[in-house]
């Protein structure tokens, strides 16, 4: 019987022709002899950096059925052949060196399935090949019973690059869309391009150094920097492409934890990466921080330049009373964002990095101690305000303000100072390079107020200091509404 490799029957070229074969490297090829299947010659030691999954599809005549999806090892997909309508499925994995793929070739060869193995060499570097028993419905993403019932799968290596094939149709036609495959993955660079090195996207994650014991979940941000799209970096169990996600450490125990996330690239490059939190008894994290919460006993200050009059307490709301005070939050400020932590996110590090322009690092607060959202009193609202009011030694401090526009910072210390300890000015909170952009630069005045939560008091003595920046307003307490700080 002649070998089907050097003179193709007729049933075979037709079946190419057409692409009526479902793809596979498979069962039908172990039992080869090695003169059936010579060794392809690999071109130079260059790594595949990546695999163009529209170039293979093109390359073998199909349409992609669906969306890739990752689990953590490969990039998968399903198509099928045009005209013939057979289905296919195939995995790609680029590791990032020839050692990590021949090692996870390896381990594909320990599974309970024991697979037949071709000679080196015969196609790709190395080859595995599993059939499944007759009448198995296990039809690895087919949809499908195999050639005569039997399902098969087979997974091959060729340097850094492994592709596990699965489908539906006779063994002897899928050896010539294998040994094709594996030709171009060697000499195609639209196919897979050759370097060096493997190129990996550049990850990074915005995470506390330390965190509480029995704190919320503390949430992670992870994305790429030059916001290359990623299979798993969501974590989502539904693959989706983006270039950003989220993870979350449970603070349920003291010490390190080490959180981890396989993502792949576009271009079937499989990569993980991690990172290590440190959780510590809720003392250690209150004095390893720089700045801790200010709670109010209500929602506003209130000032009194006299809380006296005629030996009674002032009553705020006294009418004609133009009156001073702050309130960041009057119960107006909407969060149609809620539940989407990406835009909460964006608002938070963009009020932190406009605030950081103008005040020094240490008077910064953390980016889970802001409120952020809109002053949703229209109906169609576009400017976003952020506040926060924090503590920081003897100081305690509110910083507000609208997005892209202006910011009010008001920073008050007690009326009698420790010893040692002198009152704050501007320059103690302001970077020394800042400079005021030109809408309206920068205001700030120091005063001494009686303050208070509540318009009845009790009211404490205080020093003050103001700050404004692009508001176009006086540094002064004289807050009518929003317009005080710039809101509008």
């Amino acid at each position: 019987m002649s070998n089907p490799l050097k003179r193709p029957t007729p049933f075979i070229r037709r079946a190419v022709a057409l692409g009526a074969v479902v793809l596979t490297v498979t069962l039908g090829i172990c039992h080869m002899p090695n003169s059936a299947a010579p060794a392809i010659p690999a071109k130079g030691t260059l790594l595949i950096q990546k695999v163009n999954a529209a170039h293979l599809f093109a390359l073998l005549g199909a349409t992609q059925v669906g969306e890739a999806a990752f689990a953590g090892q490969a990039g998968s997909y399903r198509g099928v052949f045009r005209g013939t309508g057979a289905r296919f499925g195939f995995s790609i994995t680029v590791f990032p060196t020839i050692a990590d793929a021949r090692r996870n070739f390896q381990q594909m060869g320990m599974t309970s399935l024991a697979p037949t193995r071709l000679p080196d060499g015969t196609i790709g570097d190395e080859c595995l090949s599993w059939r499944g028993e007759p009448g198995t419905r296990g039809n690895y993403g087919t949809g499908r019973l195999g050639y005569a019932g039997w399902p098969s799968q087979c997974v091959l290596r060729r340097r850094n690059v492994q592709l596990s094939f699965s489908y539906s149709g006779p063994t002897k036609d899928a050896l010539v869309l294998a040994r094709k495959i594996d030709r171009e993955l060697i000499n195609s660079d639209a196919l897979a391009p050759k370097g060096a090195t493997v190129p990996i996207p550049q990850i990074a994650f915005n995470a506390p150094k330390i965190v509480p014991l029995g704190g919320r979940n503390a949430r992670i941000k992870i994305y790429s920097v030059r916001g290359e799209r990623l299979l798993g970096v969501t974590g989502k169990d539904k693959d989706e492409w983006s270039t950003q996600g989220w993870m979350y450490l449970q603070a349920n125990r003291l010490g390190e934890h080490k959180l981890e996330r396989s993502m792949m690239s576009e271009g079937n490059v499989v990569f993980t990466r991690s990172i290590t939190v440190q959780v510590v008894s809720p003392r250690e994290y209150e004095a390893a921080r720089t700045v801790h919460p200010w709670k109010w006993s209500h929602d506003a200050l209130y000032f009194l330049t006299n809380p006296r009059v005629n030996g009674h307490v002032k009553v705020y709301y006294d009418k004609g009373d133009e009156g001073e005070w702050l309130k960041p939050d009057p119960g107006t400020i909407g969060h149609y964002y809620y539940g989407d932590e990406d835009k909460q996110e964006q608002l938070m590090r963009q009020a932190l990095q406009e605030w950081g322009q103008a005040l020094k690092a240490e008077w910064l607060p953390a980016p889970d101690m802001l409120t952020v959202g809109f002053e949703n009193t229209r109906a169609h609202p576009s400017d976003y305000v952020a506040y926060c009011t924090f503590t920081r030694k003897e100081a305690k401090a509110l910083i507000m303000g609208k997005l892209g526009k202006s910011f009010l910072v008001y920073v008050e210390q007690p009326d009698s100072l420790p010893a040692g300890v002198v009152p704050l000015t501007a320059a103690d909170l302001i970077r020394p390079e800042f400079k005021a952009d030109s809408r309206g630069s920068f205001k700030s005045s120091s005063l001494f107020r009686y303050r208070a939560f509540r318009p009845q008091g009790p009211y404490q003595r205080v020093r003050v200091l103001l700050l404004r920046f692009n508001s176009g307003e006086a540094a002064d307490l004289t807050f009518p509404g929003y317009e005080g700080a710039g809101y509008r």
